[in-house]
């Protein structure tokens, strides 16, 4: 299935101009996830991204650097009625040293979507360890944009979980 980078989404249409959205963040950590869909999307590491439900497992920003980790966080956005479908941009910081993919030699430094989303409870976003290269300890950020204001960020510790 390869790296998916893990985000909520709906279908596009023309999105209005909303004055006044902000984001609360509702949860944030390690989820159990429910596979939705698999898109292919060469402007992420590996290629694909999923779209998926979160069941939280524990609220941390501390994350273990292990394969088939998920995490991330679930908000809400405000100032927008619900089923509104807005242009957000999503952008995922990784570690300085980036990620490397050793197969298409090329190293990540970071990721942005951006898509039209349905504005629902409970928007996701989230990123899920597929691969060793993936596996990088260091600081995460994961942002959420709206007409080039920040309206949301939760940064994570990513630690190497080979140390008992």
């Amino acid at each position: 299935m390869g790296l998916a980078l893990i985000v909520g989404y709906g279908c596009a249409a023309a999105p209005p101009k909303e004055e006044n959205v902000s984001a609360k963040i509702l949860d944030y950590g390690i989820y159990d996830e429910k596979v939705e869909e698999i898109l292919k999307d060469e402007s992420v590491p590996c290629g694909t991204r999923g779209r998926v439900r979160y069941s939280l497992i524990e609220e941390t920003d501390r994350i273990p650097a292990k394969l088939g980790t998920s995490f991330g966080f679930r908000y809400n956005l405000y100032g927008v009625p619900e089923k509104t479908k807005l242009k957000l941009k999503r952008i995922f910081i990784f570690p300085k040293q980036g990620l490397t993919d050793i197969a298409k030699g090329k190293t990540h430094y970071n990721a942005q979507l951006d898509d039209e989303l349905t504005v629902r409870e409970n928007m996701e976003i989230g990123y899920k360890f597929e691969h060793q290269w993936e596996l990088v300890p260091g600081k995460w950020s994961f942002q959420i944009w709206y007409e080039g204001k920040k309206i949301a960020e939760k940064s994570f510790t990513v630690y190497d979980n080979t140390c008992g």
